[in-house]
């Protein structure tokens, strides 16, 4: 089992069933600021019933055949971007993205935790704006999504009514450029050859803390 170490993993809630404009920032939580200049920041950012964050993943190399005019080694970055979700309106994780300033073009994939309209619908839009930002008609945008994501669904109330719920739409969305894995079994992200991300904190070249993070369906 190969286990690839990470140096930083930063989670930002795209989209969540609410939001507090006045909450501040934490140890570990950075949340945008609501004035500038004395003056509110406008648009503001929208809850809605549904979920959708962007998962960033970093890995720190050290390449020492590479040296800078400095006769240092040159530090790389590896990143990885994961879009988990894509929230439950067409265009509210888009709104929301916009703000915080993230660009849906620097993704690596998109996961979908299960095939709930609160968690998806608004998939075919932001597939629509990677497309739309690389200018390249045959790119491809990785989507990791149970098979059973696609089943027809029904909400069904107490007195026997009942309401057909949004259906996600296979060729639709490899119209849009998804390129579909779609999986039964656990599957470890960023890939298989990696099938553990650790993360482990140092103090004073120390290692204190050790923790798996598993990318997984």
């Amino acid at each position: 089992m190969t286990i690839l170490e990470i140096d930083e993993v930063s989670v930002t809630i795209l989209m969540d069933n609410s939001t507090d404009l006045l909450l501040t920032n934490s140890t570990h939580a950075k949340r945008p600021p609501l004035t500038k200049n004395e003056k509110l920041i406008l648009p503001l950012p929208v809850a809605e019933h549904g979920f959708s964050a962007l998962v960033h993943i970093v890995i720190d190399s050290e390449n020492e055949k590479e040296k800078n005019s400095l006769n240092k080694n040159i530090k790389y970055k590896n990143n990885k971007m994961f879009l988990f979700d894509t929230g439950p309106s067409e265009n509210g994780v888009i709104h929301n993205a916009d703000i915080f300033g993230i660009d849906f073009d620097r993704i690596d994939g998109i996961i979908l935790s299960h095939g709930h309209f609160d968690h998806f619908t608004g998939l075919a839009n932001i597939l629509r704006r990677i497309l739309l930002s690389k200018q390249d008609n045959t790119t491809k945008i990785d989507l990791f999504v149970h098979p059973e994501a696609f089943l027809k669904r029904w909400e069904v109330y107490r007195n026997g009514e009942r309401t057909k719920t949004p259906l996600l739409d296979e060729d639709h969305l490899q119209a849009l450029g998804a390129l579909l894995h779609k999986n039964i079994d656990v599957m470890f992200l960023p890939s298989d050859d990696s099938l553990h991300l650790c993360l482990q904190e140092r103090y004073q070249g120390k290692q204190v803390l050790r923790k798996d993070f598993h990318f997984s369906m």
